[in-house]
């Protein structure tokens, strides 16, 4: 039966398509795994993802000190506003930084978002007033959408088989400085009074400037290992296109391309030989395509990219990202506010120690026990099996705080619910990033990522007021049940359910 051939080089997919089939039948050469791009991407996230991780042990002793809050029961609402500040400019931002990376390439935005965080990060460092700390944290997030555009970049350059071992990669850098920056954070803030050398008045007065600049400094590393070391993603790549449109692009002209005979297979192996004479027509009508796909406007782009399945992936995002926000707002405030008002009365040491928790068990979770699972389940079904896990932390990880003066019980139960998220986050989240890369075609992944990024923003712009809030509301009233400490876990509940519920709506991957 004759089969039609395409060219191939290192980027190529080779399809097969019988002419009395119905169906065309594609089989895929699967390209060596990318090590080094993936590595150099997911290096270009490491500076914003440890720049959001490293304030979480002393951000709330750092608004104390700027003594805008008039009281204790306060300070959550100022903390959810400098985490609010971050996001509301990474909102803004978010979807033209993907557009861009589109348009001109991923590694020149990703090189540029890399000098904003440093910059950002080192205002919010050197801030001596509330109003600083909340310029330096909107410069960072107006130039944190690495994320975005790396998640783009490894859609490019990871092929479908391998993509879910690629976004496990991408999960465990988060985790690893959710893991790390905790730790590299309290150790670092307030050194004058931990280490004999920094005993003096500069870091007296700038006190909390030491975490920014480890994360300048590893702004600076990544900056000229990618600038020597990446490679951009070809943009004009002919065979980077979805596979049904190049299979209809092949069959609708055939005056356009030459119809090869199957050379003689051994049982082994099958070996395809190009004979075509029309290369340079062929290469010329794919290219004049995808130059046209290339070349559209945003809201050009915005008009063809989004379907039902878009918008199902979307909301989804936004719900799980809203969840996990309040919570990771909320911790550091439920255990540093005092157990009189329902806290657990850590202190900066100990929040410290808990967030490792959750950063061993996610890189666990996503490189040994995801991958595997993931095989046997579609992207649906593995967020829908995240948001369970997460539904049942919400209900019970609240009635932690009865066991305070229990130490040893204390901590075992912070160890399985905080494992408990971190597997419901790690499971949902990576399933939900498959999701929106399997909604839009491979030449609008930057697009489509970065619009998925600004509405996630939205809501993580509005996660840490929100969570704030509904702290300061529930402490600082006599309400019982579920009015008391319990309040923003049944937030967290509601919005899980939602998204359980919007994953049924009819996804498809295109």
């Amino acid at each position: 039966m004759p089969s039609y051939e395409l060219p191939i080089n290192d980027d190529t997919e080779v399809f097969f398509h019988k002419e009395d089939d119905n169906v065309s039948i594609k089989k895929k050469i699967k390209k060596p795994f990318p090590k080094l791009q993936v590595f150099l991407a997911l290096l270009c996230v490491l500076p914003e993802a440890f720049a959001d991780s490293l304030t979480v042990p002393y951000i709330y002793n750092m608004v104390k000190d700027f003594k805008v809050a008039k009281k204790e029961e306060d300070i959550g609402f100022y903390v959810g506003l400098l985490g609010s500040a971050f996001y509301f400019s990474l909102c803004i931002t978010n979807i033209f930084w993907g557009h861009l990376s589109d348009k001109f390439g991923r590694k020149p935005v990703l090189l540029c978002n890399i000098v904003g965080t440093c910059i950002g990060i080192i205002v919010f460092g050197s801030s001596q007033s509330f109003f600083v700390a909340l310029l330096g944290r909107f410069i960072a997030g107006s130039c944190s959408a690495n994320g975005t555009v790396a998640k783009g970049m490894l859609g490019d350059v990871i092929d479908e088989s391998q993509r879910t071992i690629g976004y496990s990669f991408y999960g465990v850098t988060w985790g690893i400085a959710s893991m790390v920056g905790p730790l590299i954070g309290g150790s670092l803030a307030n050194p004058a009074l931990k280490y004999g050398i920094f005993n003096n008045s500069f870091w007296l007065k700038y006190n909390y400037l030491l975490p920014s600049i480890f994360v300048m400094t590893l702004g600076v590393i990544s900056f000229v290992a990618s600038y020597k070391l990446l490679n951009e993603p070809s943009k004009n790549n002919p065979y980077n296109i979805i596979d049904e449109e190049y299979i209809e692009l092949y069959n609708n002209d055939n005056s356009n391309y030459r119809e090869w005979d199957e050379r003689e297979q051994n049982s082994s192996s099958s070996t395809l030989i190009i004979r075509n004479r029309d290369d340079d027509t062929f290469s010329n009508s794919v290219d004049s395509e995808t130059s046209t796909k290339k070349d559209l406007g945003l809201f050009q782009s915005i008009k063809i990219i989004f379907s039902k399945s878009s918008w199902i992936a979307i909301v989804c995002y936004c719900m799980l990202s809203l969840a996990t926000m309040l919570f990771f707002t909320v911790f550091p405030l439920w255990a540093a506010t005092s157990i009189k008002l329902g806290g657990l009365g850590f202190d900066e040491k100990s929040i410290s120690y808990s967030a490792p928790i959750m950063g061993i068990s996610k890189i666990i979770i996503q490189l040994v026990v995801y991958p595997p699972i993931a095989k046997h389940m579609s992207s649906t079904q593995g967020y829908r099996f995240g948001l369970v896990l997460l539904m049942a932390f919400s209900i019970f990880t609240p009635y932690i705080s009865s066991y305070v003066d229990k130490a040893k019980i204390l901590w075992t139960l912070l160890i399985v619910f905080l494992s408990l998220f971190s597997a419901s986050d790690a499971f949902a989240y990576l399933s939900v990033i498959i999701m929106i890369t399997e909604s839009v075609t491979s030449e609008h992944l930057g697009f489509m990522h970065g619009f998925s990024g600004m509405c996630v923003s939205i809501m993580r712009m509005i996660g840490p007021t929100l969570a704030g809030s509904i702290w300061s509301f529930s402490i600082n009233n006599s309400f019982g049940f579920p009015l008391d400490e319990h309040l923003i876990f049944i937030f967290i509940f509601i919005l899980c359910t939602i998204g359980f519920v919007m994953s049924y709506m009819g996804f498809k991957p295109r």
